[in-house]
């Protein structure tokens, strides 16, 4: 994010201090748990109880998606009409993962490390002190499209492999197997 909306991130130089290591280990400890439990919790939960809200699969997959992803995005508590549609973003693009995977390996993952991988990041260009996310109006901007990309690269990615490994185990898919009438 840092690269890409640099005013959000509270970043200013590099520098390893004690504190930076105290916080390099409670990230690496801390957040894929807390990204697991946000997969858990808003794509198994959310969004099949939501899509039981309606009968046909396609809108129910539509409604799921939406009600899961603006609860993702409304917990994360922006204000910044870009940072706000990110997160939106990234809550659609799990949610089309789990729901290609048919698990949630790929979206907790995906989670896992970019959650880190900011983490990681954050700690050691915080000048030796502590980072945040501004989340406030005006800290996000257009550029935040090139990680819109990388999720909609990584829900490709995810629909290929799915498509392949079904192509060599012969699986069909749920939605195109003949059920009971």
């Amino acid at each position: 994010m840092g690269a890409v909306a640099p005013a959000s991130t509270g970043w200013t130089t590099f520098a390893v201090s004690g504190m930076t290591i105290a916080f390099l280990t409670i990230t690496l400890l801390t957040t894929p748990i807390q990204a697991a439990g946000e997969e858990l919790i808003y794509r198994s939960v959310m969004l099949p109880a939501a899509a039981s809200w309606v009968r046909p699969v396609g809108p129910a997959l539509a409604v799921g998606l939406v009600v899961s992803a603006l609860g993702f995005a409304a917990v994360h508590g922006s204000t910044d009409p870009w940072l706000a549609g990110y997160f939106v973003v990234v809550a659609v693009s799990t949610g089309l993962m789990a729901i290609l995977s048919g698990g949630m390996e790929a979206p907790i993952a995906f989670h896992v490390v970019n959650n880190v991988l900011f983490g990681v990041i954050s700690n050691v260009m915080s000048g030796g002190g502590t980072t945040t996310i501004d989340r406030a109006t005006d800290t996000g901007d257009a550029s935040l499209l090139i990680l819109v990309a990388v999720n909609i690269g990584m829900v490709a990615l995810v629909a290929t492999c799915e498509r392949r490994r079904r192509r060599h185990t012969g699986e069909v898919p749920a939605h195109r197997r003949q059920g009971p009438p």
